[in-house]
């Protein structure tokens, strides 16, 4: 799953802000309009990139590599619709949780490519 997957089910209305305090400082990132995550002047297309270099902008990278492994899905936060910072992650059990009942709610399919005659 990605955040154009995100986008495409209008659970995300871009520019959408991100942060996360990371040792004592506050990191900024946007969800731009095309599913890529920009931070300062970079664009990025996974959150999770961009969240290992803005992690690697305090803290330096770990030896052998750019930037620290990150999982940006729990890393960066976005405000929600009630208001408060929720991590990403959020989001995308939303998504999960929306395609499986939609896939719950869909005709079962025989393998003729019929739906099942009733009764």
């Amino acid at each position: 799953m990605t955040l154009l997957d995100l986008l495409g089910a209008d659970l995300i209305k871009p520019p959408l802000d991100l942060t996360k305090t990371y040792l004592d400082r506050e990191l900024l990132a946007r969800v731009r309009t095309d599913g890529r995550v920009q931070v300062g002047d970079e664009v990025f297309d996974s959150l999770s990139v961009a969240a290992g270099v803005a992690r690697a902008a305090v803290r330096g990278a770990p030896p052998g590599r750019k930037y620290p492994q990150t999982n940006g899905w729990t890393f960066w936060r976005f405000r929600d619709d009630d208001g408060e910072w929720k991590e990403m992650d959020v989001l995308r059990q939303r998504y999960l949780e929306r395609e499986t009942r939609s896939a719950a709610m869909s005709p079962v399919v025989s393998e003729f490519g019929k739906e099942p005659a009733s009764g």
